[in-house]
């Protein structure tokens, strides 16, 4: 019988990791991350103006402000062991390979907090889709149909940060990536391409009525009233997909760096024992919501 041979490639496949770039196009509040709440400020109502006033003197009133807080969580990672043989035994770099593991499965689950926390939960901040039924763009463990994403619900979303008065620059829409492929059709995509997406910003791949457009596969989910559903709640039939439309002033991310805790040569494992830690929270700067807003399936 001949010999059969074996070989490690030097190199691991890594597993692939969600791009979290949106997280970037909001204010920054990182600095806050070594508190368990943050407070931010709300201003009272404008003063109100007379034209031609006749009467002094003027009635004098005073500004109540409020007060908006938000968690900032503590995510950890379970313990890995990596063995000590396999330094050895192994041609690739299997701790590395781990620790590269536990920084983007906290990256990837602070995201996903981060953007359930800006999404909105006042009836007034959602737009539901309007196209024609029958679109099987669903979210996981959904069934039926809903009605299709169209050019006309972004549209109806501007006009509503127009009317709020939100400022016009740095709008940013976040699609799940069966929204965006329903969205436009195979022509508009080849033009985007054609026409060159390397002058917009990183992780924006197009732009519609004003809207930085940008695709993450794991969003909000909404219930058929358009509710928002918790982060660990159970997948229902009737759940529907959720694009999330911001201004960059109007949301806020609390992100901390990674740290990283080892357990070199323990004597119990007879290797190394590693896990990881990060601090995030995220929050709608407004207390009415207004610079955010939800296209909720129909």
């Amino acid at each position: 019988m001949a010999l059969l041979q074996e070989i490690w490639v030097q190199d691991i496949q890594e597993r692939m990791a969600e791009q979290n770039a949106f997280l970037s196009y909001s204010v920054d509040h990182g600095p806050f991350i070594t508190n368990s709440i943050v407070h931010v400020p709300q201003a009272g109502t404008l003063p109100a103006s007379v034209r031609n006033r006749s009467s002094l003197p003027a009635t004098v009133g005073q500004r109540t402000d409020a007060d908006l807080t938000y968690p900032i969580y503590n995510r950890s990672t379970d313990p890995i062991l990596v063995p000590d043989l396999t330094s050895f035994q192994l041609s690739y770099d299997k701790r590395q390979s781990v620790l590269q593991a536990h920084v983007d499965r906290l990256l990837e689950d602070a995201a996903r907090d981060v953007a359930f926390e800006w999404a909105p939960t006042q009836a007034g901040r959602i737009v539901r889709t309007t196209g024609t039924a029958g679109s099987t763009s669903l979210s996981v463990g959904a069934t039926g149909t809903r009605k299709a994403l169209t050019v006309k619900d972004v549209a109806n979303l501007a006009r509503l940060f127009d009317m709020d008065n939100v400022p016009s620059g740095d709008r940013y829409l976040l699609l799940h990536p069966y929204l965006y492929y329903e969205l436009f059709d195979t022509q508009a995509l080849l033009s985007r391409d054609v026409m060159g997406g390397s002058t917009l910003p990183s992780g924006v791949i197009g732009q519609l009525f004003g809207f930085n457009l940008m695709v993450k596969a794991t969003l909000p989910v909404y219930d058929t009233t358009a509710t928002r559903k918790d982060l660990d709640a159970a997948p229902a039939t009737s759940d529907n997909l959720c694009a999330l439309a911001w201004q960059r002033s109007c949301v806020a991310r609390a992100l901390s760096p990674v740290e990283v805790f080892e357990n070199e040569k323990d004597a119990t494992y007879y290797g190394d024992v590693l896990s990881a830690r990060l601090f995030c929270g995220g929050t709608k700067l407004r207390s009415d919501q207004k610079g955010v807003a939800a296209l909720v399936q129909a």
